[in-house]
């Protein structure tokens, strides 16, 4: 495996990571809503 592969993979979890704790944080905002509405 070269780096470009690794650094590739680390990128893709990094990504993976921050969309997930993107969409719980609007999970989150869309369900307060649904609360107040």
């Amino acid at each position: 495996m070269n780096p470009t592969t690794s650094t590739y993979a680390s990128d893709i979890a990094e990504n993976t990571a921050k969309f997930s704790v993107l969409s719980i944080l609007v999970t989150g905002f869309i369900y307060c809503i649904a609360l107040l509405v």
